[in-house]
């Protein structure tokens, strides 16, 4: 008889942060063969479970003398066996997680990070062939919420300043002789006013992250005037940028003409977007 099984994949507890070892993609479950009739065992009373009654868990090692750096990650699974007066819950160590995987959980960390399994599949085929896939969930460090913390803000941030920035981009573009120092600290000042606005809080790296891909933009006027009709009825967001795209025109010391005709262009385009939404909102 063959028997595939998928795993329910509830997922891990939310009373922490976790990440996804291997990109959330299946791990095999390593070492089946030496326990091949405990495999067995399980993937049989699974298949006889009902549906959620069954999975896997994850337990550490630290002192395997198998494991090449002294510590590995087992896997047992489980299921729920009906008795004559109640259900019983069932436990078979089936294997262990990779070596590689076992050592990307830890990451050199101390103490060690908590590690949950769910089961994706198990098989068992002819001439008694056993294959068990999970998912591997691993307790994020402290540093790596953060970065993920900042990371978001960041793309938050970055979406909400990109029509500003393209506007300075163009005016910093124009310059007949470019300060790249000085465009920068410009651009880094928008930023921050931006993040200020939003309640956003960015670490000085992120702010320098999005200043400097800005700084290297070249857009067109047609995609400045449409990033200024993006943003019209942002007040605070159009008094930033036009008080950025100023100190941008002024950067060599003169307004070209080119430069004087573009901010004129971008405060009519304003008005014209603002004045078209009035309308709108009155009909």
């Amino acid at each position: 008889m063959t028997i595939k099984l998928y795993g329910a994949r509830p997922g891990p507890p939310d009373s922490k942060h976790w990440r996804y070892l291997n990109g959330g993609m299946s791990i095999d479950v390593a070492g089946l063969r030496y326990r091949k009739p405990d495999v067995i065992k399980f993937i049989n009373g699974a298949n006889e479970a009902s549906a959620g009654n069954f999975g896997v868990v994850a337990r550490r090692e630290p002192n395997n003398p198998h494991s090449r750096h002294g510590h590995a990650t087992a896997v047992d699974g489980w299921w729920l066996h009906d008795g004559f007066f109640r259900e019983s819950k069932k436990t078979a160590h089936i294997g262990y997680l990779p070596e590689w995987a076992s050592q990307e959980c830890l990451e050199g960390r101390s103490p060690e990070p908590a590690i949950f399994v769910d089961l994706y599949s198990c098989y068992l085929g002819h001439d008694d062939f056993v294959d068990v896939d999970i998912i591997v969930y691993v307790e994020q460090s402290p540093d790596e919420v953060r970065e993920q913390e900042e990371s978001a803000a960041v793309r938050i941030l970055l979406k909400s300043a990109m029509p500003g920035l393209k506007v300075l981009a163009r005016i910093g573009a124009m310059s007949e002789r470019p300060n790249a120092q000085g465009e920068l600290a410009i651009m880094k000042g928008y930023v921050e006013s931006r993040a200020k606005d939003l309640g956003i809080t960015a670490s000085p790296e992120g702010v320098g992250r999005i200043a400097e891909a800005a700084s290297g933009l070249a857009p067109s006027d047609s995609a400045v005037m449409a990033a200024v009709r993006a943003m019209a009825l942002d007040d605070n967001a159009l008094a930033a940028t036009f008080s950025a795209a100023i100190a941008l025109a002024r950067l060599d010391g003169k307004e070209g003409p080119g430069e004087v005709k573009l901010l004129k262009r971008i405060l009519a385009t304003a008005g014209r977007a603002r004045a078209k939404s009035a309308v709108a909102a009155d009909t």
